[in-house]
């Protein structure tokens, strides 16, 4: 009996410790709790601003997909009751409201194509300014995760700029967010991937002797020194631009190293008029009312833009009221924009678009009807044959590359809506700027049928905050008597 007694005392000690270590749980769930309250407090006094901030969005998307995984979800998952069952099952469900692997990876591309369009370094970032904006600073484990996801996509440039900022953070930290020797190791095998071996291997050398019994850069060390043998072309150079964290380096490919065409995709972007002075002062303003009844008493503001292209721009053609009810009607529907992907044949996100659409009709509400109506009159065109009403909504670094509105498909190739229907003849675009919902307008044809190359247009990868735009294209059926054609080819 008396060794039951003892057991007894020492089942009471266990008990105690149990306790203990459930109250160390229980208050950790208590300061996430405080620290989820205080941040969505925070993000909830301005949302759109909150979020608009791309280093904001990557960090909250982060903190419900890594850093769940690796601090909250053992805390949280606990042993099975009754209680535990119902609270895992409430968490289980409000998890699929919040952003998942999929946000993660769209969050890091975003950032990346912030750099590459608005020559951001990753220092700069990484020390709490993008374009000007305050950010907030990152820390060492927030720059690894942006190497490793562009890492994994793929994007080693990229990925290694990250990962050496990764390292220069980490070496001034005094609370070790990350591992060096995580680092080290994606840093060697990204510079690997990059061409660039003799690095690989400086690298590879400096995480051995960090951790020396690392058994896969023990073997990568030896592939490493054959490599640099083998090579006969002097590296130093590629060394010097992947190491450099400080200025920005344009990525090492054809895409990047400045066609005209995106010289010019960039120089927009960043603000800077690229039309010659001649072409600018030759526009004009006038009022137009096209004999139309809709606008005989209150004709419509026109201003040239560009007369190459035809382009204008129409003001107050639609009030912030009206597009706001549009906005409202196209959010429930707005989805990932989608192509063909020419290989397989399926639907696939593209990558040169990226942004979320929805279409509307006349039958959704009276002012997409009224909306609508007004184009028709400003263009005198025939809309029965063109494309519902697109709204488009552009998140942070949400884009499109240059392209045109008019197909150049061969006719062999031609869809069977455009075979109905026809080419698109004619854009009418409303977007959101420094004054509420500008309208412009361009034809995509010439009277001839022929596209007009002038037209070829983008949109800029959005730094700060979301960007709505909302598209009519006009398709040439409807148009044989409204706007004949020429005398000529090209007019």
């Amino acid at each position: 009996m008396e060794h039951g007694l003892m057991a007894e005392q020492n089942m009471a000690d266990k008990i105690r410790e149990y306790i203990s270590k459930e109250k160390e749980r229980l208050h950790a769930l208590e300061r996430l709790a405080d620290s989820f309250d205080e941040h969505s407090r925070l993000g909830l006094k301005n949302p759109n601003a909150y979020l608009g901030n791309p280093i904001n969005a990557f960090l909250f998307v982060k903190k419900f997909t890594i850093d769940w995984e690796k601090y909250v979800e053992e805390s949280i998952k606990h042993k099975p009751t009754q209680v535990t069952t119902e609270f895992n099952t409430e968490l289980d469900r409000l998890r699929k409201k919040l952003p998942d692997e999929e946000d993660l990876t769209g969050s890091v591309q975003a950032i990346l194509r912030l750099q590459d369009m608005y020559d951001i370094p990753a220092k700069e970032i990484a020390e709490g300014s993008i374009g000007g904006l305050n950010t907030g600073e990152l820390s060492a484990d927030a720059c690894f995760e942006l190497g490793r996801i562009a890492y994994e996509d793929g994007d080693y440039y990229h990925g290694f700029h990250w990962m050496a900022m990764a390292k220069e953070r980490l070496e001034k930290e005094r609370n070790k967010t990350t591992e060096m020797s995580d680092i080290l190791d994606y840093m060697a095998w990204t510079a690997h991937e990059l061409e660039n071996d003799k690095l690989a291997l400086e690298l590879t050398e400096e995480l051995i002797k960090l951790v020396p019994d690392h058994l896969r850069a023990q073997n990568n060390r030896l592939d490493f020194i054959e490599r640099v043998k083998k090579a006969s072309n002097d590296t130093s150079r590629v060394k010097r631009d992947l190491t450099n964290t400080t200025h920005y380096v344009p990525k090492p490919t054809p895409e990047y190293n400045g066609t005209p065409e995106l010289r010019s995709y960039k120089r927009l972007c960043k603000g800077l008029d690229v039309k010659p002075r001649e072409k600018m002062s030759s526009i004009v303003c006038r009022y137009r009312h096209n004999n139309n009844p809709r606008l005989l008493l209150s004709p419509i503001k026109e201003e040239e833009v560009y007369r190459d292209a035809n382009m204008v721009l129409f003001h107050d053609i639609a009030s912030d009221k009206e597009m706001k009810i549009i906005k409202s009607l196209a959010t429930p529907k707005l989805f990932r924009a989608t192509v063909h992907d020419p290989a397989t044949g399926k639907l696939v996100h593209a990558k040169y678009r990226i942004t979320k659409t929805a279409w509307l009709e006349d039958r959704d509400h009276f002012v997409v009807r009224r909306v609508q109506n007004r184009i028709k009159a400003v263009t005198g065109l025939d809309l029965d044959s063109a494309d519902s009403l697109q709204v488009a909504n552009y998140g942070i670094g949400g884009h499109y590359d240059p392209h045109y509105d008019f197909s150049t498909r061969d006719d062999q190739d031609t869809s069977e809506l455009e075979k109905r229907d026809g080419n698109r003849i004619a854009t009418f675009l409303l977007y959101d700027s420094t004054e509420p919902w500008n309208r412009s307008f361009w034809y995509n044809l010439r009277r001839s049928g022929k596209g007009i190359m002038e037209t070829r247009h983008a949109a800029c990868p959005v730094l700060v905050g979301t960007k709505w735009v909302s598209n009519k294209w006009i398709r040439t059926r409807g148009q044989e008597f409204r706007r004949p054609c020429g005398l000529t080819e090209d007019e």
